[in-house]
């Protein structure tokens, strides 16, 4: 738990970063809280739902320009940034899962065949496969 008492718990969110570490180059960065609250925030909403409780599966959060070129990311890619994240949620289709991101309008959203993408700090957009939707 990285934030109690109207606080973050530095030891457990500097843990989460080192959790979103690019693989490649083995360097982690402080990675913005607020993806992090959207992993939590679609649990959480989620489990409201279904009563389940469900596992959010990261697979890329942070990326040095050197691996964001290796693995075809966009050059303004906010995964350098450590604000994006790339994942899924089991049990949960990919569409469903970037329709829960998408309410929060925290940024981007793009949904892809087996995982969706999310980033925060900018505006609400949404794209499919790499083309942007209005």
């Amino acid at each position: 738990m990285y934030w109690r008492d109207g606080t973050y718990v530095m030891e457990d969110y500097y843990a989460l970063c080192t959790l979103g570490f690019d693989r490649r180059e083995n360097k982690a960065v402080q990675i913005d809280p607020r993806v992090f609250d959207l992993v939590y925030a679609t649990q959480a909403w989620y489990f409201g739902i279904e009563r389940k409780r469900p596992l959010t599966l990261l697979t890329s959060v942070y990326r040095t320009s050197k691996t964001n070129r290796i693995v075809g990311g966009s050059p303004r890619s906010t995964h350098i940034e450590g604000k994006a994240a790339d994942g899924d949620m089991e049990g949960v289709s990919p569409k469903v899962y970037a329709a829960m991101l998408l309410a929060f309008k925290a940024g981007g959203v793009g949904l892809y065949e087996k995982h969706c993408h999310w980033d925060v700090g900018r505006s609400p957009t949404f794209w499919r496969g790499g083309k942007v939707e209005s």
